[in-house]
């Protein structure tokens, strides 16, 4: 299981994204299942439609219906965590989508999330394990790829390919 951020799931389609390349392989080849929450589906839908277009983002929901990402549905307790995390981290600007993958991710017992949004998830500290990890087998970075202006030795966001499995079909529209 991947949990999957918004970012990975906007950059993989829109091949002027720095991070096309990396992002698209993860989502196509990670063995699965790849799971986010409703929120991140909202806010990549959003962010594809307005990089892209509106071809884009039906592709996007397209995936979504057949399977290829799993939303998985908000709890109570979710939600009571996202307040906690929102009131919590209301000094980093913490989002609701982001909190939303916090709470899936400790529910779900997972500590690796597909995210390009390395600041947050070091700052953030999950209640089911010590910090979310970087993803295993990470290579390849320069320091051209690296956003934000962070030191290519510490860039360790789970974005790396892995062995094939299950695949998500999201091809640039534009090129």
């Amino acid at each position: 299981m991947l949990i999957v951020d918004t970012a990975p799931l906007v950059a993989a389609p829109d091949s002027a994204d720095p991070m096309h390349q990396r992002c698209l392989a993860l989502l196509e080849t990670h063995p699965g299942p790849l799971v986010t929450a409703a929120l991140v589906i909202t806010e990549a839908g959003w962010l594809i439609r307005r990089q892209l277009d509106t071809a884009a983002e039906a592709v996007f929901y397209t995936a979504i219906s057949q399977g290829q990402l799993n939303t998985e549905p908000l709890t109570s307790t979710d939600w009571a965590r996202i307040t906690e995390l929102l009131d919590t981290y209301s000094n980093i600007s913490l989002d609701a989508a982001d909190a939303s993958i916090v709470a899936i991710a400790e529910r779900l017992d997972q500590t690796v999330i597909a995210t390009l949004d390395e600041r947050d998830f070091r700052i953030i500290r999950p209640d089911h394990a010590a910090a979310f990890e970087p993803s295993k087998g990470y290579t390849g970075v320069t320091d051209h790829d690296v956003p934000m202006g962070l030191d290519a030795d510490r860039f360790d966001f789970a974005v790396a390919a892995h062995p094939a499995g299950e695949h998500l079909h999201l091809r640039p529209t534009k090129q």
